[in-house]
């Protein structure tokens, strides 16, 4: 059986992802991004960030975003005394990917096609994902990989494929976290799961012929009976109390708009990571600087779509998460 470090050992991870939070961007560098009027001036700011090096081998500002959240990845992997603590931070992404696969197949697309919907910051690239797939030999690199496959053989509906993904991702990241004992990876992947569960529950208000506990993620805190029984507002109020989320689930009872509930969600599982990372003996502090570098990526293309949209700065504003650092 495979024996984990010491939470010692963590020691240089957690003081070099802690100082390397310092080089992300700021919220100065967030205001001169709002001020460009065009992409020339869109390149001018983000000269002055992190991802200045990146820029500098692509002209494209979402191949250098992807650069960036890429190496994150391999630097985060080569400080770890233990890279497969990580694992839960490129988890999803191979369950997104797996998900595009098969949904690209059933509309016929071609393999490039495929490959291009698909993130590089998996367990396995893209390309191992689909020749896995078009093989029949996803099993043997991951099971709750091939029980996506192997369930969704019998459903059409886009969201029924999508719940199916849902379901054994955190069948997935439940077992593992099991697996590793780390008191810090379970509260984290329960704190995700109930968060997941707490959106789904507030889509069910607006959607028809679907079975609650069909959809439900296991293994979170709140028991599946509790859950049932209480209202979206309850639930939510579990977690930073009724007036944390209360503009945002009145925003999403007017108008359907599940934008803010997505913010504050980020934000709260930032404040979880950024709480737990005063820790320099865990990994916390390895989560929480890829929480924060994915959060300034998607930050940065939120901003340049917004006005690339022409959507007005005060409503670009409201929705975009803020700055973690």
């Amino acid at each position: 059986m495979k024996t984990f470090p010491s939470q010692s050992s963590y020691l240089f991870a957690g003081a070099y992802t802690t100082a390397r939070m310092f080089s992300l961007i700021s919220e100065n560098q967030i205001e001169r991004l709002f001020g460009a009027r065009n992409e020339s001036e869109i390149m001018d700011a983000l000269q002055d960030t992190f991802l200045a090096p990146y820029l500098a081998s692509t002209s494209s500002i979402n191949e250098s975003l992807e650069k960036a959240v890429t190496q994150a990845k391999k630097d985060l992997i080569s400080v770890s005394p233990d890279p497969d603590l990580l694992l839960p931070l490129w988890y999803k992404y191979d369950f997104y990917n797996i998900r595009n696969i098969i949904k690209g197949t059933l509309k016929g697309l071609s393999e490039e096609e495929i490959l291009a919907s698909c993130f590089e910051t998996g367990m396995f690239t893209p390309k191992e994902l689909f020749d896995a797939f078009t093989d029949g030999t996803l099993v043997a690199i991951h099971p709750f990989l091939h029980k996506v496959v192997e369930q969704a053989k019998s459903v059409k509906d886009s969201y029924e494929i999508d719940a199916i993904k849902n379901k054994e991702y955190f069948n997935g990241m439940a077992e593992f976290a099991k697996t590793t004992k780390n008191t810090f990876i379970l509260s984290y992947i329960t704190l995700l799961t109930d968060l997941f569960n707490l959106k789904t529950k507030l889509r069910l208000t607006k959607l028809k012929n679907v079975t609650q506990r069909d959809i439900f993620a296991h293994n979170g805190s709140i028991p599946y009976f509790v859950f049932e029984s209480l209202s979206p507002r309850e639930l939510f109020s579990r977690f930073g109390g009724s007036d944390y989320w209360d503009q945002a689930l009145t925003e999403y009872e007017n108008n359907s708009s599940f934008a803010l509930v997505d913010k504050l969600s980020e934000e709260y599982i930032h404040s979880f990571l950024k709480r737990e990372s005063m820790n320099l003996w865990s990994i916390a502090p390895q989560y929480a600087y890829f929480n924060a570098m994915k959060n300034n990526v998607q930050t940065v293309r939120a901003i340049i779509a917004g006005k690339n949209a022409g959507i007005p700065e005060s409503e670009l504003r409201i929705n975009l998460r803020k700055i973690f650092r």
